[in-house]
């Protein structure tokens, strides 16, 4: 049923097109990762052990230079191959014309999209060389968000009201770059769940016949995947603040811009299905900024009170905490999925058993790791 809408093109095409530029992505992601690791290991630029983190030796930092690097050089090198005209290329633009008439509509967009998303990079890399601090970053994240609303990327749930549009469009750029940044905190874990959950809103773009968002998201995963190569357990680079804030940014942008709307019937799909997918990186987020505040810390202090950490602690290895919590995130998605074919009563008992499947999680987190304690 994804790909029904793409039978009025040459089905084959559209999926070589898509096939090519994630494995393109994802092999220069490959590519660029050992060159990234090489320069930040000889200039120093590596995170040493911490009583908050979990690994014993220096490993480089600015992982996330390749992922951005990736990303953005597929972009530009296939704009500019397009602007050039290669014959095989040429075909492609021919049989994909009426979808990439649409993507030109909202051109502006992209560029906007692009221009926030290599400012927020930038603004971590700044952080990962000299610390910036939590206040001056929360600015700039909500100026970026101010930018996209006043170029028409925006959270409409309140109608025509606004003012309070933009709050929750620019709340929800700030807590989902900012969860993101938090979820990062052992081996492949952010970059883990973030493939998954783009990989979520690929399926739904798809199914709505948004062409330019998908081979964006394409493009994402294969640059993702390419530093997971290098991050999963055992990482030898980490992907730094630059790469978790961009990653961030990303997802909760092309998440606004995704469409939700298929029908014309009554729905929760709009406002639940961007929670379920997000739902693994916005509880762990919650829950810590939770039990920092209980405990008289500062939320943006880092400690070993995530959800990962207490999966360690039960007796899960590195690799086997990261797998389980990415396929919590994929039980999720595929809850939020299945939203789009149900009726408001089954989206109903969708949102309610994805609400019982985090407190089961939350029940986990609280298991106490003392074997002795009393039965």
């Amino acid at each position: 049923m994804i790909f029904v809408f793409l039978w009025g093109l040459d089905m084959s095409l559209i999926i070589f097109v898509f096939i090519y530029i994630f494995l393109f992505a994802f092999g220069f992601s490959v590519l660029l990762m050992p060159l990234v690791l090489s320069w930040a290991s000889r200039r120093g630029l590596v995170a040493h052990p911490k009583k908050e983190r979990l690994h014993t030796t220096p490993i480089p930092l600015l992982g996330g230079v390749g992922i951005f690097a990736a990303f953005y050089l597929t972009i530009i090198i296939h704009l500019i191959v397009i602007k050039i005209g290669f014959p095989f290329v040429s075909s492609w633009i021919q049989e994909l014309a009426p979808y990439i008439e649409g993507a030109l509509k909202n051109l502006n967009k992209f560029l906007v999209i692009m221009f926030c998303g290599s400012m927020i990079f930038f603004m971590g890399l700044i952080d990962d060389l000299k610390v910036l601090g939590p206040k001056r970053k929360l600015f700039f994240e909500t100026v970026m968000g101010i930018i996209l609303f006043m170029n028409g990327i925006a959270i409409t749930l309140f109608g025509a009201h606004f003012g309070l549009n933009m709050v929750v469009t620019v709340l929800w750029v700030i807590a989902i770059t900012n969860a993101f940044n938090l979820l990062d905190n052992i081996d492949g874990l952010a970059a883990g769940v973030a493939f998954i959950a783009a990989f979520m809103l690929l399926l739904f773009c798809l199914r709505g016949g948004q062409i330019l968002i998908s081979m964006l998201l394409l493009i994402f995963m294969g640059s993702l995947l390419g530093f997971l190569k290098y991050n999963y357990p055992p990482a030898r680079i980490f992907m730094g603040d630059c790469g978790s804030l961009f990653i961030g940014f990303m997802m909760s942008t092309l998440i606004i811009m995704c469409t939700f709307y298929y029908e014309s019937q009554v729905s929760l799909v709009p406002l639940v299905a961007p929670l379920m997918i997000l739902s693994v990186p916005i509880y762990d987020t919650v829950s810590v900024i939770i039990i920092r505040i209980k405990n008289k810390q500062s939320p943006f202090v880092g400690d070993k009170n995530h959800f990962s950490h207490r999966l360690l602690k039960v007796g899960m290895t590195h690799r086997e905490a990261v797998s389980f919590i990415c396929l919590v995130g994929l039980c999720t998605g595929m809850g939020a999925l299945s939203l789009t074919s149900s009726d408001i009563s089954s989206q109903i008992v969708l949102l309610v058993q994805t609400i019982l499947l985090v407190m089961l999680l939350h029940i986990l987190k609280m298991v106490k790791t003392n074997n002795n304690r009393p039965q």
